[in-house]
């Protein structure tokens, strides 16, 4: 599979991260997107209220909690064969 780069306007360059990765393509039809924005949405914005995180340092931290879930899911997963 081959990445499609190209250049923008602003002489940089844009990776269409679809050829690369389908399912960024294709959930967008089959998954409840809505639902999941509210989710995130009330996440972030209870982050920024709690601990008064500023847009990027919560976009940070979710991220950083997502990515140490999906560790773990991998592990059991894993785990599991």
């Amino acid at each position: 599979m081959r990445a499609e780069v190209s250049m923008t306007s602003t002489n940089s360059y844009e990776i269409n991260w679809t050829k690369l990765y389908p399912i960024l393509f294709e959930y967008q039809s089959a998954v409840d997107c809505e639902m999941y924005h509210r989710k995130f949405t009330e996440m972030a914005k209870e982050m920024m209220t709690i601990y008064k995180y500023s847009l990027d340092d919560k976009v940070l931290v979710l991220k950083d909690l997502l990515h140490k879930s999906y560790l773990e899911m991998q592990k059991e997963h894993n785990s599991k064969r």
